[in-house]
């Protein structure tokens, strides 16, 4: 879709991490980053988009909704759903990403709920507000 232009200065910090599973042949990625007034322009992925806000606030603008999402908040998109993403609080926000491959969530579903191979998870809700599982991802 559009490419991101970043200036260092709507970034105070970034990291990416990035881990291979040779089992599924998948590549998991993890950003860890504090953006002040960096705005992502529309765009989509191709993998599952867990985000939790670790402090700070963002909007998260869908298709379908336009989402203020606080710190302790989780927002999941499926792949291919398109959003725009932008500092809500004046002071930006910190965020713990994970990018997760279809194949990855494929195996995870399985494992859980038993469901059939190749079956991909549908979330109904895009910010999940579940203190464990954010607590989770803290550990991640």
């Amino acid at each position: 879709m559009s490419a991101h232009v970043r200036r260092e200065s709507d970034i105070e910090r970034a990291a990416l991490r990035v881990a291979r599973m040779p089992e599924c042949g998948a590549r998991v990625e993890l950003l860890e980053a504090r953006y002040l007034s960096h705005r992502f322009a529309p765009h989509w992925r191709e993998e599952y988009v867990v985000c939790l806000v670790e402090s700070g606030a963002v909007r998260v603008r869908t298709d379908r909704e336009v989402l203020v999402v606080s710190a302790g908040r989780v927002v999941v998109l499926e792949p291919g759903a398109v959003h725009a993403i932008e500092p809500a609080d004046p002071d930006g926000y910190a965020c713990r990403t994970i990018y997760l491959p279809g194949v990855v969530m494929a195996i995870a579903r399985m494992a859980v709920a038993g469901s059939r191979p190749g079956s991909l998870p549908a979330f109904g809700h895009v910010v999940v507000e579940d203190a464990g599982f954010a607590g989770r991802l803290r550990l991640v």
